[in-house]
């Protein structure tokens, strides 16, 4: 019969047991997260209300990010559409 020990630390062998989930504090906070990001994704245009609301609100620490954030996204757009427009004309004219 085999010795229900470990010969290297003397350590009972004991059978392997599938983790319990959800019991877990930091298991609870993730799935808390997870239900925010996916709340955040499907109402994309309620977060971009709010987050205008709170810029105009000028109350909030976020709100010189939320404004910066919002002129480097506009910012942005512009340029690939300028980018776009003048590789077109490039190429069509034998670039």
């Amino acid at each position: 019969m085999r010795d229900p020990t470990d010969e290297n630390h003397g350590n009972a062998v004991h059978a392997w047991s599938p983790p319990i989930v959800g019991t877990c504090q930091g298991m609870a906070q993730l799935q808390e997260k997870a239900k925010e990001i996916v709340h955040a994704i499907e109402h994309p245009v309620e977060v971009a209300k709010e987050l205008e609301h709170e810029a105009e609100e000028g109350s909030s620490a976020r709100t010189p990010l939320i404004a910066l954030v919002g002129v480097t996204v506009v910012a942005f757009v512009i340029f690939v559409i300028m980018l776009s427009i003048a590789m077109t004309l490039y190429y069509l004219n034998g670039g």
